[in-house]
């Protein structure tokens, strides 16, 4: 499938990824902040959307715990290659469009690096792969 077609197909696989918040074991610990990860974000467009749909979730995980847990801090990591463009990422109003208590950040260290320390990351998803996805099911089913 092309490009373009699976931008929709994988905004699907984004509401997926929303949808894990709840089981996260990372997130038990309101104390710390929640960490985002895109592996391959390109200009942000399609990961921007996601980010924000993640922080809802854990906005509403955390109200809903007992007792309900004050809101915290989401740090959302915007990361490709070196050579990606950078300037339509970096030229947005990231901050305005991710909402109150999002913390944007860009890393240019490719993925097939370590891009953050181990365990540090609660939540990560590879918005180039996803683009690349036919379907959300395993080949043969």
């Amino acid at each position: 499938a092309a490009w373009d077609e699976n931008t929709t197909f994988a905004k699907h696989l984004y509401a997926l990824a929303a949808g894990q918040i709840a089981s996260l074991k990372s997130l038990d610990d309101a104390s710390k902040p929640a960490v985002l990860l895109d592996l391959g974000t390109c200009d942000g467009r399609s990961t921007a959307p996601c980010f924000r749909e993640c922080a809802r979730h854990i906005r509403e995980r955390d109200a809903g715990a007992h007792p309900p847990r004050p809101q915290r801090p989401v740090v959302a990591i915007f990361e490709d290659h070196r050579h990606n463009e950078w300037s339509p990422l970096l030229t947005r109003d990231l901050k305005h469009e991710l909402g109150e208590g999002v913390f944007p950040l860009v890393s240019n260290t490719s993925f097939y690096e370590e891009v953050t320390a181990p365990g540090s990351v609660d939540l990560a998803f590879s918005n180039c792969a996803m683009h690349f996805l036919a379907s959300s099911e395993p080949p043969g089913t």
